[in-house]
């Protein structure tokens, strides 16, 4: 069950304000997500306002801008082993977030030991605290974020994107009788896929997400060149699925939510159409 500390209603409140449907993303954790499993102890539920915020909000990517916004994403998710870093004095620590590019930790130790632990970043030999919790860290990297955006940018933000026009309700409407698998790979490694076109329209590009099974190396998308898929017809066609990153047998291939107007640039069929 959720819980709602105080800490957070700063947060509550910018989210309910803003009406950009995308900006700020929640996923809800599983309950193994409120442990954690290190290398030599199993299950320790964790502690504090971090806890508290991945039962409330869950895995979070915050400042998703579109257009000309800044690029700035704030992305906060649960401890994992793989997340584990170990400096060169033994000590061991564990990210938990990411603002912009830098990481950010906890202290492994106190996190097994069921404390609440400062916030650090890493260097190879140095462990610099920058708060000394995870409240006052996210409250500090949301406005440092925030003042990314001039005045005009945030009311964007606060109203949302424009609506689909009715050629784009088309497209989407189109994408949704695109049916797609994988089948294999090419001699080059590129991913091979059957798409089939059973809507009324032809389209340039089909949008779809790609990432490895374990979760643990990326999660992006590829494009599709189906623009030759004419309604009514099937084809194979063949992309890079970050065949330099994912190992074939790990690649997972998924299709993509319907499009938000604010992730209209995230979508090939929009862009090259125009």
């Amino acid at each position: 069950m959720a819980t709602s500390n105080p800490a957070f209603e700063w947060l509550r409140a910018e989210r309910t304000s803003i009406r950009a449907t995308d900006f700020h993303r929640f996923e809800a954790v599983p309950p193994g997500a409120l442990m954690y499993e290190g290398r030599d102890a199993a299950g320790q539920p964790l502690a504090g306002p971090f806890a508290d915020f991945l039962a409330e909000f869950g895995q979070a990517s915050l400042f998703n801008g579109w257009g000309n916004m800044p690029d700035i994403v704030l992305l906060i998710y649960p401890l994992k082993v793989f997340r584990r870093e170990v400096l060169s004095d033994g000590r061991s620590f564990v990210a938990f977030a990411d603002r912009g590019s830098q990481h950010l930790f906890f202290d492994e130790q106190a996190v097994k030991r069921g404390e609440s632990s400062p916030v650090y970043v890493l260097s190879k030999s140095e462990a610099k605290e920058l708060h000394p919790g995870f409240e006052s860290w996210l409250e500090d990297a949301y406005q440092w974020a925030r003042k990314k955006f001039s005045q005009r940018q945030w009311t964007q933000v606060l109203s949302g994107a424009p609506p689909f026009s009715k050629s784009e309700q088309e497209i989407i409407e189109a994408r949704d009788h695109f049916h797609w698998r994988h089948v294999g790979f090419a001699p080059d490694g590129d991913a091979l896929f059957e798409v089939e076109n059973a809507s009324t329209l032809a389209l340039p590009y089909l949008s779809i997400g790609i990432k490895d099974k374990e979760g643990e190396i990326l999660v992006g998308g590829a494009w599709l060149k189906v623009g030759h898929i004419q309604p009514g017809s099937k084809a194979v066609v063949q992309a890079n699925c970050y065949k330099d990153q994912i190992p074939p047998d790990k690649l997972v291939a998924f299709a993509l939510p319907a499009p938000l107007p604010e992730r209209r640039e995230d979508y090939w069929e929009f862009v090259k159409a125009k």
